[in-house]
C-alpha cells in the first residue's frame, strides 16, 4: 500500500481495506519461526517440508507420536517407534535384506512390541518375515506371521534379543509369501523404550 494522506472518510475506509486485505494473504503458515515470510508457502506433499512439518506439530498434542519421515519418532513418554513398509502396492516376494538397514539411534533402547498388517491379505500361505541383529533372528520362534485372508494387526512381544544400543543395525527378511496371493503393502512398526 503506497503511502498517502488521508482526507475525507472514504480515504480511511479504502486504506482500511487495503489493510485487511494485506493482512488475509499474509496467513500464519506463511511466516517462520524468525517471522519471516516463507515463499511458496502453499501446502507441500513433501514430508520434510518445513511448513508442513510446522504445521503438523502445532496442530497434535504434546504428548502425541510424530512420525514425519516414514521413518522413526519420539515421544514424549520416552517411547522410539520405527515404521516401515515393504511391497507397498505391489506383490510381497522372499528374500534376505530386503530395506534400508534399520539403526538403532539411541544410545540404550529396550524392544517392548511389534505390530505388523498387510493391506493385501496372503492367500494360500502364510506371510512370514523376520527381522535380524548381526544375521541372527531378534523373533522368539514365530516371526511376524500374517495369517491367510487376513488383514489384522499381529502383535508380538516376545523376543530373543530386547535390549539394543546405538549404532547396531537390524535388517529385514520375507521368509513365505502367499502361494496363492502373495500379500501386499506390509507395514511394521517397531516400538522400542529409550532406557
Amino acid at each position: 500500500m503506497a503511502i498517502r494522506s488521508l482526507v475525507t472518510l472514504q480515504d480511511c475506509i479504502r486504506a482500511i481495506k487495503e489493510i485487511d486485505e494485506q493482512l488475509t494473504n499474509t496467513r500464519t503458515r506463511d511466516i517462520d519461526m524468525h517471522k519471516r515470510r516463507i515463499k511458496n508457502a502453499s501446502p507441500s506433499q513433501d514430508d520434510y517440508d518445513y511448513v508442513v512439518r510446522k504445521e503438523l506439530r502445532d496442530g497434535i498434542e504434546e504428548n502425541t507420536t510424530l512420525n514425519f519421515t516414514g521413518g522413526s519418532s519420539v515421544s514424549a513418554e520416552g517411547f522410539y517407534l520405527r515404521t516401515f513398509g515393504y511391497g507397498v502396492n505391489r506383490n510381497l516376494t522372499t528374500g534376505t535384506n530386503l530395506l534400508p538397514d534399520l539403526i538403532i539411534p539411541f544410545p540404550s533402547t529396550t524392544l517392548v512390541k511389534i505390530y505388523a498388517k498387510v493391506k493385501v491379505a496372503p492367500t494360500g500361505a502364510t506371510a512370514i518375515a523376520d527381522i535380524n541383529l548381526l544375521g541372527t533372528s531378534i523373533l522368539d520362534g514365530s516371526k511376524i506371521t500374517i495369517p491367510i485372508s487376513s488383514t489384522a494387526v499381529v502383535e508380538i512381544d516376545t523376543f530373543t534379543t530386547t535390549n539394543f544400543t546405538e549404532g547396531q543395525v537390524l535388517t529385514f527378511d520375507m521368509d513365505q509369501i502367499g502361494s496363492t496371493i502373495p500379500g501386499q503393502t506390509l507395514v511394521v512398526t517397531m516400538k522400542f523404550k529409550i532406557n
